[in-house]
């Protein structure tokens, strides 16, 4: 019954009890960053993602992830024509000093023109690793010429999944940081068609 009610979106999480017009702060309670919804408390919260991480478990998250409700995950929204569309996010493991960070840089149809991640040791939160996945991604938006870009942190309240699971990725990357062009590796790859507007996952 549980599971039933995780993929139906129909847990009593705050953003669900709100659209019952009740009035509340549908804020997670742990960071008070992004609205408590189901795919934001199984899938993106920091916790909830340190927790899949100790159990070794990351590859489950993502596949999960990608097959939850479209209502619990918010979707990417596409730039302006002729406009690239950089999101970035950090991760880390509390207590540990390592980080990673993640960005994907998208056209207007959601077409995947760049995308890396990496460490980023030494950092105490997931904070500052997005400060350097927002760096990493205009740089390499500018070694690709780019002139005119958005950039979309994950401390904006509608994030994609994509770029939290490549800085996910990044607490496990060992050498230099990973970096691919028009293209994903296929345990992200199977999220950006889900992401999209009016996509159903």
């Amino acid at each position: 019954m549980f599971v039933w009610h995780v993929a139906h979106n129909a847990l009593q999480v705050k953003l669900n009890i709100a659209g019952r017009e009740v009035s509340l702060d549908t804020l997670c309670p742990m960071r008070s960053r992004f609205d408590e919804h189901s795919g934001h408390l199984f899938f993106k919260c920091k916790e909830a993602k340190l927790g899949w991480q100790l159990l070794n478990m990351e590859d489950k998250r993502v596949m999960l992830m990608a097959e939850n409700s479209p209502k619990a995950i918010p979707k990417w929204r596409a730039p302006p024509e002729d406009v690239y569309k950089i999101n970035c996010d950090g991760s880390s493991i509390p207590g540990s000093n390592k980080a990673g960070w993640g960005f994907i840089v998208r056209d207007h149809y959601g077409n995947i023109i760049a995308a890396g991640a990496g460490l980023a040791n030494l950092l105490l939160s997931a904070q500052p690793a997005e400060a350097v996945a927002c760096m990493k991604g205009l740089e390499h938006a500018a070694e690709l010429g780019m002139r005119r870009v958005i950039l979309e942190a994950s401390t904006d309240r509608y994030c994609n999944v994509i770029d939290d699971t490549l800085a996910a990725m990044a607490l496990n990357c060992i050498n230099s940081p990973l970096l691919w062009q028009d293209r994903l590796p296929d345990s992200v790859a199977s999220l950006v068609s889900g992401d999209l507007p009016g996509a159903h996952v």
